[in-house]
């Protein structure tokens, strides 16, 4: 039996309107919210300007240094904060994979996930249109189908995707 539900696995990729998630929301599977991290990432700058140019700091800075230190500090959060919703989002599909693979054992979630070109990139936009008209236990069925009809409409990728893991 599966650690995570169907319904798990989707809300902490998608939103509530079935569109991509930015940063993936562990909250489904034990974790924090998606919500509270992202007001953490918001906060830091806000932080960063506290600590620059309070009265002490900025005695001792002046304000040349402390608008210097701000753009350098501020470019410095900005790749940190970047990374991290990487390393978090890869987290995240790592420990949701054996789940997803019960559900669909032909589908590769990475491919799913992807924001290149894969054979199931209309995956969100085909799971929105299921959530507006199916039931809720009817998603799996539909999305069953709808990963046939993106593998049917997108044949020679697949095609050549499998041609290329065969050569290696």
């Amino acid at each position: 039996m599966s650690q995570y539900t169907l319904e798990t696995i989707l809300s902490t990729v998608a939103k509530e309107n079935g569109k991509k998630r930015i940063l993936y929301n562990f909250g489904p599977v034990g974790g924090w919210n998606s919500t509270i991290i992202g007001l953490l990432f918001l906060s830091l700058p806000f932080l960063e300007f506290a600590a620059l140019f309070n009265p002490y700091a900025f005695e001792y800075l002046g304000i040349a240094q402390s608008i210097i230190f701000f753009i350098v500090f501020l470019s410095m959060i900005m790749i940190l904060v970047i990374g991290l919703i990487f390393a978090f989002n890869t987290n995240l599909i790592r420990k949701i994979t054996p789940s997803w693979n019960e559900y669909f054992p032909n589908q590769d979630l990475s491919m799913v996930m992807s924001s290149g070109i894969t054979p199931y990139s209309d995956f969100f936009t085909m799971y929105k249109s299921i959530l507006v008209h199916a039931e809720e236990k009817n998603v799996h069925e539909e999305l069953q189908k709808a990963f046939v009809i993106m593998e049917k409409d997108n044949e020679e990728l697949l095609k050549a995707m499998n041609r290329d893991k065969n050569k290696i």
